[in-house]
C-alpha cells in the first residue's frame, strides 16, 4: 500500500507537471466551469500557451508550469481520508463523475489493488483523451483496473445496475436538474448501492468558487430524498473546507 501512494503521487506530480489547467482546453460549448470545480486556488495558469491543446502539451513535453501552481490540493482535499470515508472497495466498481481533467481520486482509486474498476467521467472529450494519456503511464497491473468515458451532462451513461459507487467531487453545484440526475444516477447502481457527494461548504473559505455558486448541505440532502434516496448521511465534519454527502440506493 505505500508503494501505491508513493505512485500515486508520482502520477500526481506528472499531471501538475503537465501544466494543464482547466480553462486551457475546455469547450464553453460544454458549459462545464472546470476552472471553479477542478483547479481551485491555480493561479499560476501559464497564458502562454492558452490555446495549446492538451495532445500537444503532452507530446512536446511541456512542462512549464511549476507544482506550485494547484498542487497543494491534497492538503486540503486529504485523497486519502475521503476514499477511506467512502467504504471498503474490495470488488467494487466506482464512477468518478467530473473526474477530469486529470483524474484526480480515478487515479487515486485505481491503485488501490481490491477495486475492481474505476471509471472516469467526463463531459469534455479533451479532458477524456488527457486521461486516456496518463492510463497509458500507469503500470501494465493497473490500467484494466483505469476506464474513461465520455458522457452528457445530463446523462452519465451508465448501464442498469452497473456501479457499486459513484463519487462526485466538486461537480454537483452545476448540475441543471438534480433531483432528475440523482434519480437517473440510481438507475445505474446495483443494489446496496451508494451515491457520495463532495462539496465546498456554503462559507468562505481560502479555495473554492464564489460562495453564490455553492450548494448549502441541507440543500443536497432535501434533493436526494426527493430524487427517492431513503437514506442520506451527512459529514461536514472530516473536512475543512469540504462537506461528504453519502446516499444510499436501498437500505434493509
Amino acid at each position: 500500500m505505500f508503494n501505491a501512494k508513493i505512485n500515486f503521487f508520482l502520477i500526481l506530480s506528472l499531471v501538475l507537471l503537465l501544466g494543464f489547467s482547466c480553462d486551457t482546453g475546455y469547450d464553453d460549448s460544454t458549459r462545464h466551469r472546470s476552472q471553479q470545480t477542478h483547479d481551485y486556488g491555480n493561479k499560476g495558469n501559464n497564458k502562454k500557451n492558452k490555446k495549446q491543446t492538451l495532445q500537444e502539451k503532452y507530446q512536446n513535453n511541456d512542462f512549464s508550469s511549476s507544482l506550485e501552481d494547484g498542487g497543494n490540493r491534497w492538503i486540503w482535499q486529504k485523497p486519502e481520508l475521503v476514499v477511506g470515508q467512502i467504504g471498503p472497495l474490495e470488488g467494487k466498481v466506482v464512477a468518478d463523475i467530473g473526474a477530469g481533467p486529470s483524474g484526480y481520486f480515478s487515479l487515486y482509486i485505481a491503485y488501490n489493488e481490491k477495486v475492481k474498476k474505476i471509471i472516469a467521467m467526463d463531459i469534455d472529450k479533451e479532458a477524456i483523451t488527457y486521461m486516456s494519456m496518463l492510463q497509458q503511464l500507469l503500470a501494465k497491473e493497473i490500467q484494466p483496473r483505469f476506464e474513461t468515458r465520455l458522457v452528457e451532462p445530463d446523462d452519465a451513461k451508465l448501464a442498469p445496475e452497473e456501479v457499486d459507487v459513484i463519487l462526485i467531487v466538486n461537480t454537483v453545484t452545476y448540475f441543471e436538474e438534480r433531483v432528475k440526475y440523482f434519480r437517473h444516477l440510481m438507475d445505474g447502481m446495483a443494489p446496496g448501492g451508494k451515491l457520495v457527494i463532495i462539496d465546498f461548504k456554503k462559507k468562505k473559505t481560502p479555495v473554492g468558487p464564489g460562495i453564490s455558486e455553492r450548494l448549502a448541505i441541507g440543500d443536497i440532502e432535501e434533493e436526494l430524498h426527493a430524487a427517492g434516496y431513503k437514506r442520506v448521511v451527512s459529514d461536514d465534519r472530516t473536512l475543512e473546507y469540504q462537506y461528504i454527502v453519502t446516499a444510499y440506493k436501498n437500505v434493509n
